[in-house]
C-alpha cells in the first residue's frame, strides 16, 4: 500500500483523530508525548483562512473508499528573508498505531512516500526547485539514505546532500515522478 500528502482541514483533522483516539486511550505516556504536536497542528489545520505557502498535511491511504491517517507533517514552503520558495517537512507525527508495531517494510513505505509526496507538491502547487527533509533520527537517516542512493543514480543532476538531521535536494524539477492514478484519496 502506498500513501499520500493530502492538504488536512479542521474536518480531515477531527477525522484523523477519531481514528488516533482509541489508539491514544490505549498508552497514556504515548499521548502525553504528542499532545503538544497534535494541539499544534490541529490549530494550524484549523486556521480560517489557508495561506498556500504553509499547512499540515496527511501521510493518507484510500482503501474501499476509506481513508486510512497514517500520519501527518507540517509543511511550509517559503525560505525566510529571501525571495526564494523551498519546500519544506519541518515535522512529522506518524499514527500511535506504529509504537505498537513497526517493521522495516513499513518505514520504507512512510519515508519513501513522504518525500514522493513533498516532490510532488514541489511540483505542483507548491512550487519550489528544492526540497528539505526533517529527520527526527538515525533510523530515518538511514532509510532516506538509500532512497538518495537511487536518486541520485537516476537523476544525476539532482543535488542531494544531507546537513544535520536535514535532508536537501536540489532540482526538484529535474525529478520525473507521477501521482498514482486510482489510489488519489
Amino acid at each position: 500500500m502506498s500513501f499520500q500528502l493530502q492538504r488536512l482541514d479542521a474536518h480531515l483533522f477531527s477525522d484523523l483523530m477519531q481514528q488516533w483516539n482509541a489508539l491514544f486511550e490505549r498508552d497514556d505516556i504515548l499521548w502525553d508525548h504528542s499532545k503538544p504536536y497534535i494541539e499544534h497542528a490541529q490549530r494550524i489545520a484549523s486556521e480560517p483562512t489557508k495561506d498556500p505557502r504553509y499547512g499540515i498535511y496527511g501521510l493518507v491511504a484510500k482503501t474501499n473508499g476509506q481513508l486510512s491517517y497514517e500520519g501527518f507533517t507540517h509543511i511550509n514552503q517559503k525560505l525566510p528573508k529571501t525571495p526564494d520558495a523551498e519546500l519544506r517537512l519541518v515535522w512529522t507525527s506518524l499514527s500511535p498505531k506504529y509504537e505498537e508495531k513497526f517493521d522495516r517494510n513499513d518505514l520504507a513505505t512512510v519515508t519513501f512516500s513522504l518525500l514522493h509526496g513533498a516532490i510532488l507538491l514541489a511540483q505542483g502547487e507548491m512550487k519550489a526547485r528544492s526540497i528539505r527533509l526533517h529527520l527526527g533520527n538515525v533510523t530515518e537517516r538511514d532509510y532516506v539514505l538509500g532512497i538518495a542512493k537511487g536518486l541520485r543514480w537516476t537523476h544525476p543532476n539532482v543535488e542531494i546532500a544531507f546537513a544535520g538531521n536535514w535532508l536537501h535536494i536540489k532540482n526538484v524539477d529535474e525529478l520525473h515522478l507521477q501521482s498514482r492514478s486510482g489510489e488519489e484519496p
